[in-house]
């Protein structure tokens, strides 16, 4: 009788672990860019989140040292080093030097969260673009 009811309680703990645990983790992650500095001490990725079918998909760009890795929130969401978001848009990353990064974004709406200029020593400027306009000659 003892070992039944053991048994049970270990499985009643087991199915609640893995229910608690189902919850956990529920943004997804997908890169879509990576671009590594010119003298190769960091890196810069275009990433696109989804936290479920009624949230829509996020887009960001976020920067880490080489030598590191991108660390992931208790939803699995990755907020570490983010310097800029958006709900939409065609976003392109490039390095001018080791310290100086270039977004652009093709049809980011104009309500977007504020970007940030500056991380971790590195300067980051931006060039926003309405969807189908004509591309300056030169211009990347």
């Amino acid at each position: 009788m003892v070992c039944v009811m053991r048994t049970r309680t270990t499985l009643l703990i087991f199915i609640l672990a893995a229910v608690l645990y189902s919850g956990c983790g529920t943004c997804g992650e997908e890169v879509l860019t990576e671009v590594t500095s010119p003298g190769h001490t960091y890196v810069a990725a275009v990433f696109r989140r989804g936290c479920g079918a009624t949230s829509g998909f996020l887009y960001h760009v976020n920067i880490r040292s080489v030598a590191a890795s991108f660390s992931f929130d208790a939803k699995g969401a990755l907020e570490d080093g983010q310097v800029f978001l958006t709900r939409e848009g065609k976003i392109r990353i490039s390095w001018h030097d080791d310290r100086t990064l270039r977004i652009t974004c093709e049809g980011c709406p104009k309500d977007r969260p504020p970007a940030l200029e500056r991380w971790n020593g590195i300067s980051i400027s931006y060039e926003f673009r309405d969807r189908g306009a004509q591309r300056r000659p030169g211009g990347s």
